[in-house]
């Protein structure tokens, strides 16, 4: 079994031996496979090569290199997995908020194996600590401000990452102040 990313090579191999001469085949699905200016086919000595140079997501399933001459016919197979790169399935929404408040922004990928996370603030990378906790979960990735002040007012960025490439979505905060209600008297 093989697993890679969009736009990555996959290579398989055979090693084919036996006499009278033997023909090999490449399938995918059960089809049989045509060299192409993505797909590379060739036999050197006993070793039987198929390379994809630039995988898509349509790549993606079982591959398999059968031999055969006179006598019979032998298959062996393996499975190609392809994956994308993370694509935001929930986006994080505008937020507004008081000060002293518990914020959490949430999103939700489509794809989390391999994924890494990245929150930012007005282009700024954020940290977990006390001021920000951050989670990524079951494809969903948060950040939550436990006690919200002005200053974390801003545009907030979380971006996915993984080999295959990033996805971003993003949000605005608006985090208000305690309003005061003067009181004038006049005698």
């Amino acid at each position: 079994s093989v697993t890679s990313f969009v736009s990555k090579k996959a290579k398989f191999q055979a090693t084919v031996s036996g006499t009278p001469v033997i023909d090999t085949v490449w399938q995918k699905d059960g089809f049989a496979i045509s060299a192409s200016e993505n797909c590379q086919i060739s036999a050197v000595n006993n070793k039987h090569t198929l390379e994809i140079l630039s995988l898509t997501t349509a790549d993606k399933g079982t591959y398999s290199c059968k031999a055969s001459n006179k006598f019979g016919t032998d298959t062996c197979q393996a499975e190609l997995t392809v994956i994308d790169k993370p694509h935001f399935i929930k986006e994080l929404e505008p937020l507004r908020s008081a000060v002293n408040k518990t914020i959490r922004l949430e999103c939700q990928v489509d794809e989390d194996r391999k994924v890494s996370l990245t929150w930012t603030r007005d282009g700024h990378k954020l940290l977990p600590g006390k001021d920000y906790k951050i989670y990524f979960d079951d494809k969903v990735a948060s950040l939550e401000i436990p006690v919200a002040k002005i200053k974390d007012s801003g545009n907030y960025v979380c971006t996915a990452t993984n080999d295959a490439g990033s996805s971003s979505t993003s949000s605005t905060v608006t985090i208000r102040g305690k309003k005061y209600i003067a009181h004038v008297f006049s005698g």
